[in-house]
């Protein structure tokens, strides 16, 4: 149906759209002032569906929640506590102020090959079958039944049930291989033809 431009009904149905135009409230909360933009709102707030972009800079006070992928080129400064859940990966090369603690039993692996585990006797650096181990105030370094303990009373060396103890008492041997009618006095040392100390008999 065509209106009727010249009906009295018309132009009062006309004055009051724009009547209601006038009063409307849709941007009491908003203002456009020296170039600022100001919206009130805390829900359904400001939506910007699209392309959001920026130029200058951008300042944010209070929470924020970002979903989906966040990518930050250029320099950047968090300052503040924090906290980060999930994997993360560091490319290149990073420079810490302070100490670095792992809390939780956690590791640090180090290359494919070397891991500092909190968790073996006192704390352990772990080269695949070799170890530098922290145990009963020793310091242990070992490879299968080879190893060099360091301990507040002395040195040890040990190989395969061969043992030499160095403290301020003097030099002790163990586990010396013996032999017998060489013709010298019991527990007399001597070096063999193959340059190995040997025990009488």
């Amino acid at each position: 149906m065509v209106d009727d431009l010249s009906s009295n009904d018309y132009i009062r149905r006309l004055v009051d759209r724009v009547r209601r135009l006038e009063a409307a409230l849709s941007l009491e909360s908003a203002s456009i002032s020296e170039g600022g933009l100001r919206v009130i709102s805390s829900d359904p707030g400001l939506r910007v569906e699209g392309l959001l972009t920026v130029t200058g800079t951008f300042v944010l006070s209070g929470g924020a929640t970002i979903t989906g992928t966040l990518a930050v080129n250029g320099p950047w400064t968090l300052a503040g506590n924090g906290d980060i859940t999930g994997n993360v990966d560091l490319i290149g090369d990073m420079d810490v102020t302070g100490d670095i603690n792992v809390t939780g039993g956690g590791r640090v692996k180090v290359g494919s090959n070397m891991v500092l585990n909190p968790a073996s006797s006192g704390g352990a650096i772990e080269f695949g079958s070799s170890d530098i181990v922290e145990s009963g105030g020793a310091l242990v370094i070992s490879r299968g039944s080879y190893s060099v303990a360091l301990q507040p009373s002395g040195i040890q060396i040990t190989a395969a049930g061969f043992t030499i103890s160095l403290t301020s008492s003097g030099i002790r041997l163990s586990g010396i291989p013996t032999v017998s009618g060489s013709g010298l006095p019991t527990n007399a040392l001597f070096v063999d033809e193959s340059g190995y100390i040997q025990k009488a008999l």
